[in-house]
């Protein structure tokens, strides 16, 4: 049982996830290449990219593309699961008699296609290209005939555990999350010190009618976003979506006075330091 279940997750995450693991932030969509008849089209496809004659793809409708320009991001996963030169075969796919590319070969594909690289994830065990039974040190192929495809694709180094860097980032990660857990609460609490316990939250949340603005004073949430980031630190691109609980807080009568009050009562002691808007500036 233990090796028919090691087989299984072998030819399952040999797979190159490619098909399944490009994709994109909400708002977007994937389009994925297609096979005209006889014709194998060996393409990435982009989102902005749609098949066109004989699904060949036929250029891209320039109305489209302005809307997915503004729409999101576009991410891509590619995963190879196996490891071990005995499974260089396994980083490539044979789908429908045609050889889809390993991670290697689709990383460069996407590039590109203009997929910037830090949209593009890439997970693979990186033992092949400079392995001893490797002919081609550093060079991996997905043909006999194909050229290196390994070139340019981004390498990851496990950082020694007593390395200062390691400390450093480790660091920064922990306080970036306890900073953005004090963003949740602070907000969360001045809701309630404002509007009460129960009604707080709730109040903060509240959704307006289709039709009516965010806000119906624009610099009432400047000076509210403004108030809250003296005493309780920069909202960071994370905070941002506490916005409409400022902007609802602004809707709801509450004075500049009353919101300071509120925000000296739940950050007056917090040591906002990395944070501060003094260091960082106001969002708004």
């Amino acid at each position: 049982m233990a090796r028919g279940f090691s087989l299984i997750g072998r030819l399952l995450f040999s797979v190159t996830l490619l098909w399944a693991s490009v994709f994109t932030a909400p708002g977007t969509r994937t389009v994925a290449a297609g096979r005209a008849v006889g014709q194998w089209d060996s393409t990435i496809r982009l989102p902005t990219e749609r098949a066109g004659l004989g699904g060949l793809g036929g250029g891209v409708d320039e109305k489209e593309e302005e809307a997915e320009e503004t729409s999101g991001t576009r991410w891509a996963l590619l995963v190879a699961g196996s490891s071990g030169y005995g499974n260089y075969r396994h980083q490539v796919v044979e789908l429908g008699g045609f050889l889809m590319s390993n991670v290697c070969h689709a990383y460069q594909l996407l590039r590109r296609g203009g997929l910037k690289e830090e949209n593009i994830v890439v997970m693979m065990y990186d033992d092949i290209a400079n392995n001893p039974l490797n002919p081609r040190p550093g060079v991996i192929i997905n043909h006999p005939q194909g050229h290196d495809v390994y070139a340019g694709v981004p390498k990851y180094e496990r950082l020694d555990e007593s390395s200062e860097d390691k400390r450093r980032i480790f660091m920064e990660i922990t306080e970036t999350m306890m900073h953005r857990t004090h963003l949740d609460r602070s907000i969360d609490l001045i809701g309630k010190l404002i509007f009460g316990s129960n009604s707080g939250p709730a109040i903060l949340r509240a959704v307006r009618p289709s039709g009516q603005t965010l806000v119906d004073d624009w610099d009432c949430l400047k000076s509210m976003v403004r108030v809250f980031e003296s005493h309780c630190g920069s909202l960071t691109q994370f905070g941002m979506k506490h916005m409409r609980a400022f902007a609802n807080i602004c809707n709801g009568g509450i004075s500049r006075e009353a919101m300071e009050e509120a925000s000296v009562s739940v950050c007056g002691n917090y040591n906002s330091a990395m944070w501060s808007s003094s260091m960082r500036g106001y969002s708004a």
